[in-house]
Formats: C-alpha cells, sequence, structure tokens
C-alpha cells in the first residue's frame, strides 16, 4: 500500500494500527516523517544526539507532533546542523519502514491501515525520502540483522573476556556501557538514543564476539509469557525496577549480616516487574 501511494504521489498520514502501530506522513509520495510505538522516536534520537539540557528536553517531548517549528528551532539556535537533522529524520523514517514492512518478530501484526486526510509535519520542510529508497535501505538493514542469532527480546548481560581486549564501535560503546542484565536489545535502543537497526546490529556483534549474551531465563507459567513482548516493555519501566534493585541492595550492604534480607528468588523478581507494568 505504501509503494502504491507512492506511485500515486499520495498526501496524508498513513496510519498503521496493530502490534506495532504507527503513522508514515507522505508528502506527493514522498515520506517526510515516520514513527512507530517499537523504534524510538526522535526527540529520544535528538535527545542522544545532543544531550540538551532540560529546558530542551521539554521541547524534543513534542518532537514527533507535526504541528510547529521544532527544526526551525533546532537549526536557527544552533543545537543542530541542517544536515545532521535531515540525516536523523531519515534514519528515524527508515527505522519506522523497517519495523512496519519487515516483521521483526513472530507477534508483529496489522489490524487496520488507512490514509488520512492531506496532514502536512513539519519535517517535511528538511526531509523528503523516496519511498523506493526506505524500502531498500530497510530490506538492507534487515538482512545484516539476519547475520546475528541473538534473541531481541531477552535482557542482556555482560560477559567477562578475561582479559582480552576489543576494538567497539562508537554506538556498540554506548549499547555495552548500558547493558545491566535488566534490558533488552529493545530497551538499549531508547537507552541510547539509536536507531533500532544500529543497537540490533551492535548487540548482534558484542555476542558474535562473546562481550555479551541474553541472561538465564526463569520459566513463566504460560498466562505470562506475553511479558517480554517489545511493545510492552517500554525502557523507562526496566530502568526505574533496575534503580529500585540497585537501592534495595545498597540498603542490604549497609544492614548488620544478621539483619540483612534474604534474596529474592528470580520468579519473584519477575512478578515484581510485571506488578510494576501493570501499575504503569
Amino acid at each position: 500500500m505504501l509503494e502504491g501511494l507512492a506511485l500515486q504521489s499520495a498526501s496524508g498520514a498513513l496510519e498503521v494500527d496493530g502490534s506495532p502501530s504507527g503513522t508514515i506522513y507522505l508528502d506527493h509520495g514522498h515520506i517526510t516523517f515516520a514513527r512507530t510505538s517499537w523504534s524510538p522516536d526522535l526527540g529520544t534520537r535528538l535527545a542522544g544526539l545532543l544531550e540538551p539540557a532540560a529546558e530542551l528536553r521539554d521541547l524534543l517531548d513534542s518532537a514527533g507532533q507535526p504541528d510547529g517549528d521544532l527544526g526551525e528551532i533546532l537549526v536557527g539556535r544552533g543545537f543542530v546542523t541542517r544536515d545532521v537533522l535531515q540525516a536523523t529524520l531519515e534514519s528515524v523514517v527508515v527505522d519506522a519502514v523497517l519495523v512496519l514492512t519487515v516483521p521483526l518478530t513472530d507477534e508483529a501484526s496489522v489490524s487496520d491501515i488507512r490514509l488520512d486526510s492531506p496532514r502536512t509535519h513539519w519535517a517535511a520542510a528538511f526531509n523528503q525520502l523516496r519511498v523506493d529508497t526506505a524500502r531498500a535501505e530497510a530490506v538492507s538493514k534487515a538482512a545484516r540483522l539476519a547475520r546475528y542469532d541473538v534473541p531481541r527480546t531477552a535482557s542482556l548481560e555482560l560477559r567477562d573476556i578475561s582479559g582480552s581486549s576489543a576494538l567497539l564501535t562508537q554506538a556498540q560503546w554506548a549499547v555495552a556501557s548500558k547493558i545491566n542484565g535488566a534490558l533488552n536489545a529493545w530497551d538499549l535502543a531508547w537507552q541510547c538514543g539509536l536507531s533500532l537497526s544500529d543497537t540490533f546490529e551492535a548487540v548482534g556483534a558484542l555476542a558474535q564476539s562473546g562481550l555479551c549474551a541474553p541472561c538465564p531465563v526463569t520459566e513463566l507459567p504460560a498466562d505470562d509469557d506475553d511479558w517480554i513482548l517489545p511493545h510492552r516493555r517500554q525502557v523507562r519501566v526496566p530502568t526505574q525496577v533496575t534503580a529500585r534493585a540497585a537501592a534495595d541492595a545498597a540498603s542490604d550492604r549497609d544492614l548488620q549480616p544478621s539483619e540483612a534480607k534474604a534474596p529474592q528468588p528470580p520468579l519473584e523478581s519477575l512478578r515484581r516487574v510485571l506488578d510494576g507494568l501493570r501499575r504503569l
């Protein structure tokens, strides 16, 4: 349907309902902006790139909204160059096209697709990406990701390479510095402010070199299996849970040996995560 709209030089917002959901903005057959529920949004990507102050973070929270002149503000005030902003927008679009058109998990599904009445997005002034170009780039990235056999929904932990050395790219170092045993590849993309494809590729390369591996999995009852779906594992939840666990661990260290808390079984820890997800 996306390719058909491009041939018709259509304009509007292509809404996709399902798992994942998403929106692709078209301007005369070109993609100007896109977002999905599974890939880091533009605000997250720009925050990872710019490491902004608090007042700019508030502005980036609305980066995905079609109205406004965020691009002109960022470029005009010198926060980012026009070329860098365009490259980031293209990367966000390719991520979205990859997620929506090249299923990354067996749970991916579509319930409805529709083209809303013509709506413009502020990103149109900075990005006009051909549909066939975005699709070709998405397919190319998917092919590269297929080389790595790493479960994307499993929490990851670092491995000791026993004194050996390894040469990491900037993306691999950013991802490795966030691996803590509680986050999976989807979470790491949000934490690092990287594209989903770059994060998956970095995780795959780290695992291939023996620097990280999936954490051992404790089996859950059948009715709890869906807790690992990527769209239900928002990055802020594991981060908060990990922070609480770290605080608890620090408290335990301050207690006398007789007062220390007994370690919780793994299953109970997982249920705490589930309870936190349900409350949110």
